[in-house]
């Protein structure tokens, strides 16, 4: 399979909180866009004969010329994804550091949403990540599939599971311990034994993104992750996005706090209309540069 000029695709790797992704610069090269990526995504995604990552990320040309970039994900299952928060810093860097376009406020599409990105002094990014959806239509939820639907509760592992849905351009599934003691407290295994199960569950019509968290007060919370199409991360910033909002509507967690994840500190910021906010997320944290490298195939 031809992937690049002499058989050969130059990519980025980067990272931001440990959610590892391969980077693809399609702007300079348009063409790159168009080749066969739900199969190139899991190769190059491979931690053991590929690249290795989360997932594979093209920055693009945008669509609309007031924008600065267009970026398409890819998890490493080749299945395409509407959004990733962490990978949106990173496109924002790249954009910065890579393609020298140096405005302060960086447009960027993903999926059907633009994302504004403000690079900040210390080095991290802040994204405003629009409104969150909060419908079951917003998650692509089958109602019917549910074991109740106030409160939202699927049957996981012969227990009941609630959870609160939340859409941040993906669908998300987040899970509160104090909801659902049975879970216990050690998160990292729970979600990587039921995040499968939770994940392809037929109340769930295009899967999802499964969170686990832990109230540790109103201003912080601990957060693990299955990702849809990924497995274990070490942060998802979307699911961070969605567990803040979440949090806020069951009101244990305030409008402005920090998700503790594997990879390190999210701070995440919502004030929904109803409270006299603006109703827009935003989440900062870091974007950093891993390699550069050449991968044939």
């Amino acid at each position: 399979m031809v992937i690049g000029e002499g058989n050969a695709l130059r990519f980025t790797k980067m990272h931001g909180l440990g959610n590892d992704y391969v980077y693809i610069d399609a702007y300079n090269n348009p063409a790159l866009e168009h080749l066969d990526w739900p199969s190139l995504a899991p190769a190059l995604s491979d931690r053991h004969t590929g690249v290795g990552g989360d997932g594979v990320i093209l920055i693009a040309r945008p669509r609309d010329n007031a924008n600065h970039a267009r970026m398409r994900t890819y998890n490493a299952d080749g299945s395409e994804s509407g959004a990733c928060g962490n990978g949106t810093r990173c496109v924002a860097r790249y954009l910065r550091e890579r393609l020298d376009i140096k405005d302060r406020m960086l447009n960027i599409e993903s999926g059907q949403r633009i994302l504004r990105c403000e690079a900040l002094p210390n080095g991290a990014v802040r994204v405003d990540m629009g409104a969150p959806g909060l419908t079951p239509a917003d998650c692509h939820i089958d109602v019917k599939a549910l074991a109740s639907v106030s409160p939202p509760t699927i049957e996981v592992d012969g227990h009941p599971l609630r959870f609160w849905h939340v859409s941040m351009g993906n669908p998300h599934a987040v899970c509160f311990v104090h909801e659902n003691p049975w879970l216990g407290q050690d998160l990292a295994s729970q979600a990587r034994r039921l995040g499968p199960t939770i994940e392809h569950h037929r109340a769930f019509s295009q899967r999802t993104n499964v969170h686990f968290v832990r109230i540790d007060s109103r201003e912080h919370a601990t957060v693990h992750t299955w990702e849809r199409g990924a497995g274990p991360t070490r942060a998802c910033g979307t699911g961070a996005c969605a567990t803040l909002v979440a949090g806020v509507r069951v009101g244990v967690l305030a409008g402005h706090a920090t998700l503790a994840l594997p990879g390190g500190p999210l701070s995440v910021e919502w004030s929904p209309v109803d409270q006299g906010g603006d109703g827009i997320v935003y989440q900062t944290g870091s974007a950093e540069f891993v390699f550069e490298g050449t991968w044939t195939r």
